[in-house]
């Protein structure tokens, strides 16, 4: 496998590659769910027509769009993948915008099926109309080959690129190239799911829009931001014999960050990121065979999943931090939960920062309205002083916030055990555990 990844290339594809590159995509995607739903089998006529559509555009000679081929040490293309590299706003504001009324389909095509889908491919592009940055537009190796090295081959050349111009990047995903992304740098902002049940296929597909700040440094220097510090300090400090404690949060610079388990938290160690996956699929799998019209939304999704993984982890206790927060965010189907910060749920400990006048008079009415008590939080004395990202008053407060909830848990949960002043041992390695942070 390693000698056939070393013999890989990427090059820039030419005029008389066009029907190579073609019968590689379509090879590549004959087996995807969505392309038979959107194009049918695979046929000469699809071969023939896409091939006329690369032509075309390899022959404009944009000097913002790469065409590239992946070959294998006799020349063979084995892989193809169109990059683009908007080096200033002008560039990135003249991209055309496709009319999907107007544009021709390849014979056998379903038309409605092919608005649906590239209609919110387009919207998700639009997001970075107007900005420099890299885009992968399209993106295949042929079934034989993969697995030696070709995506990764192509994927590195527009990396390099964006790298040396400071280019952002974006593109857009399946499940089965995301894990790929991710090892370069990529993560989500942006998702749809597609009803293919509606177009002749079965259950319906997620589709992701990520992008990488940098991509070169990001996959070079990982320097993650890590789950929200402060409850993760002091749950190590509260909770220290059990393992199985949880924290739910929103996703960060890698999906599977998104959940931790204290001891292992799942960006550094291999094995939870291959549980979050398998978890991932079978939640989807239970949704896309379960028949229902409406599939839940993204952040719907990452919950469901979070709620999987502590059942089947066997989890003693989750701390689940809110997504957009409000009323109808989607953590708020837990009916009771044993405290919460702000969120407003009949029944919960409620604790919020401290507030102006008008923010904290709404905090106030709508706690009234839950019939839930709620606490206004000054900065924690207990804490140290001159210590990492406490010398910063918000984040001061936030601490302080954060320390308060962990009272209240245990004082509910484990009421032997009190956090009172700086001797804590919980107060003492909240402070230090934050002496790092930025």
């Amino acid at each position: 496998m390693a000698n056939a990844s070393r013999t890989i290339r990427a090059l820039p594809a030419q005029l008389e590659d066009a029907r190579a590159l073609a019968r590689v995509e379509l090879d590549a995607f004959s087996d995807d769910p969505v392309s038979r739903a959107l194009f049918g089998p695979h046929n000469p006529e699809g071969v023939t027509f896409r091939a006329k559509e690369l032509a075309e555009g390899i022959a404009k000679n944009d000097p913002t769009t790469h065409y590239i081929k992946a070959v294998l040490g006799d020349d063979t293309i084995v892989g193809m993948a169109i990059w683009h590299f908007y080096l200033d706003e002008e560039s990135s504001n003249a991209v055309e915008r496709v009319d999907l009324d107007k544009k021709e389909w390849a014979t056998g095509a379903n038309v409605d099926a092919c608005k649906d889908f590239f209609g919110q491919i387009f919207r998700m592009r639009d997001g970075m109309r107007g900005q420099r940055h890299a885009f992968l537009s399209c993106f295949a190796t042929e079934i034989a080959h993969q697995g030696l090295g070709a995506g990764s081959t192509m994927l590195q050349y527009g990396v390099d690129i964006a790298d040396k111009e400071n280019l952002p990047g974006w593109l857009e995903s399946s499940l089965k190239a995301h894990n790929l992304y991710k090892k370069f740098g990529f993560e989500d902002v942006d998702s749809f799911t597609l009803e293919i049940r509606k177009y002749g296929g079965e259950g319906a597909r997620p589709i992701f829009g990520m992008n990488a700040l940098k991509l070169l440094e990001m996959r070079r220097r990982p320097c993650r931001p890590k789950a929200p510090a402060a409850p993760q300090a002091l749950q190590n400090a509260a909770l220290p014999s059990s393992n199985d404690v949880l924290s739910g949060a929103p996703s960060l610079s890698e999906m599977s960050e998104w959940l931790r388990i204290l001891g292992h938290s799942i960006d550094n160690q291999p094995k939870t990121e291959d549980m979050f996956t398998r978890y991932l699929f079978e939640v989807w799998e239970k949704l896309v065979s379960a028949e229902t019209d409406r599939l839940p939304r993204y952040l719907q999704l990452l919950t469901l999943l979070a709620f999987h993984t502590f059942v089947k982890e066997k989890v003693d206790a989750v701390i689940f931090e809110t997504h957009h927060g409000g009323e109808y965010d989607a953590t708020n189907v837990i009916p009771n939960p044993v405290v919460t910060g702000i969120t407003s749920l009949v029944g919960a400990l409620t604790f919020s920062a401290l507030q102006e006048d008008r923010p904290a008079a709404a905090l106030r009415k709508r706690a009234t309205e839950k019939g839930v008590h709620l606490t206004f939080v000054p900065a924690n004395e207990a804490l140290f002083d001159g210590v990492g990202v406490l010398n910063i008053p918000v984040q001061r407060l936030n601490c302080s916030l954060a320390l308060e909830i962990a009272r209240a848990l245990l004082k509910l949960k484990a009421p032997d055990h009190t956090i009172e002043s700086r001797t804590s041992p919980e107060v003492s390695t909240l402070s230090h555990g934050l002496g790092d942070s930025k």
